[in-house]
């Protein structure tokens, strides 16, 4: 029995070593984004957050990407009532991608994805952050195997504590760059 089993953790393990391609089937992404903001304005606290995403992947069929990332936001408020403030969060979670690729795609080309990711956080003792990330964009092939991705992000933030709640909506635009192992 243990030969047996032996033997399929190796079978499963090769499959995710025999991808043809970037956008096939058992090959892996080392990709990271970075993301900017600014909101100012009679009606917002002036605003700026900087904002890095850092992901592993796996392709489980053609062009569907699932795997693990971790979002490290840095926000800095600027307030006259309340004065200055600034905190940095971290967040972890899970994060599902799709790649939209045709057969004629070669080197250079442009690559339209869709992204979705569901993080959670502990920002402070009492104050934890709940996060849905919606991600359009595309990527653009430098090489076979790493490609330099540009998007427009939502991220729908839930910030609760024992006090209550409170939401919020940020569109941010971004870049950066994603390694295939394959």
């Amino acid at each position: 029995m243990k030969n047996i089993i032996i033997a399929f953790l190796i079978l499963c393990c090769s499959t995710l070593f025999a991808a043809e391609g970037p956008f096939s089937s058992g090959s892996k992404s080392i990709p990271g984004s970075v993301y900017y903001s600014s909101i100012s304005g009679e009606a917002y606290y002036d605003t700026e957050t900087f904002e890095f995403t850092p992901s592993y992947t796996i392709c489980s069929s053609d062009g569907l990407f699932v795997g693990g990332t971790v979002r490290i936001r840095h926000v800095s408020t600027s307030d006259n009532r309340y004065g200055d403030a600034s905190n940095t969060q971290w967040q972890v979670g899970g994060i599902l991608e799709k790649y939209f690729t045709y057969e004629s795609d070669g080197d250079g080309r442009v690559v339209p994805f869709f992204k979705s990711s569901l993080l959670m956080g502990q920002i402070e003792e009492d104050l934890t952050l709940l996060s849905l990330i919606i991600d359009v964009g595309g990527i653009k092939m430098i090489s076979e195997a790493v490609g330099a991705e540009f998007g427009v992000k939502a991220a729908f933030d839930n910030y609760s504590s024992n006090g209550g709640s409170s939401t919020g909506v940020v569109l941010q635009v971004g870049f950066g760059f994603k390694s295939f192992l394959f």
